[in-house]
């Protein structure tokens, strides 16, 4: 369907379909050991996990394409579930999809509109008490639901793969920081900046960095990246 996710049709005439749940399950079962198999490329041992969503046809489903949907709401639920699960949709799922699909919508308004700040957490060395460096922290100044933590929409930003351009931006604001604060006599060593898994695997990531550093004017030295657990 598009990026790392893949759509799987089960023919109804291929069974009774008072049995579809089970049939349905069985094959997500089978397509979940399937995938967890090991494999070895150039020899060395790799492991897939998947997350798997199921939806039935025709029930409460009004136009085909909603096929989709349902299957795609189940599978994000099976994903916040901790991964490598099957989840069945349900009604229920429905309303927490709209919420995140509306957020999504807003996170993207967000970025155009400035909306994100950092707030940087100082390291402080106790025998001179001077602030050594900082880590900066991303949060998000909603005009109407106020400040929105980054548990509730980092997760989202990963999945949707905004979180892209949301780094290249912290990046380029922390840079400018270090500089802003070099300019009013409050010069530090160093700021820390969280990377995520898919900013750090794209390949313009190194030019990003050094975009970053060049726009300011700071050394690299400045600048510390770290992954997060997640990401390891």
């Amino acid at each position: 369907l598009g990026g790392d996710g893949f759509i799987v049709l089960m023919p109804g005439r291929l069974f009774d379909l008072h049995q579809a749940p089970n049939h349905a399950a069985m094959l997500a079962e089978k397509l979940l050991l399937a995938i967890n198999q090991p494999f070895v490329v150039q020899g060395s041992e790799h492991h897939f996990s998947t997350s798997i969503g199921v939806t039935l046809y025709p029930e409460t489903i009004e136009h085909p394409e909603d096929v989709i949907q349902q299957a795609d709401t189940a599978m994000y639920r099976a994903k916040e579930g901790g991964r490598n699960g099957i989840s069945f949709y349900r009604s229920s799922m429905q309303e927490a999809a709209d919420r995140r699909l509306t957020l999504e919508k807003e996170m993207r308004t967000a970025l155009q509109e400035n909306q994100f700040v950092l707030y940087y957490q100082p390291q402080v060395d106790m025998q001179n008490k001077r602030v050594v460096s900082a880590e900066a922290l991303i949060r998000w100044l909603h005009p109407e639901k106020g400040m929105i933590s980054p548990l509730d929409f980092i997760p989202l930003a990963e999945d949707t793969q905004l979180i892209q351009p949301i780094g290249a931006w912290v990046l380029r604001e922390a840079c400018r920081q270090i500089k802003a604060w070099d300019r009013q006599g409050h010069a530090i060593d160093h700021v820390a900046v969280n990377v995520s898994s898919r900013q750090f695997r794209q390949s313009s990531f190194v030019q990003q960095v050094r975009q970053a550093l060049l726009d300011a004017g700071i050394g690299a030295e400045r600048l510390i990246i770290e992954l997060t657990e997640g990401c390891v």
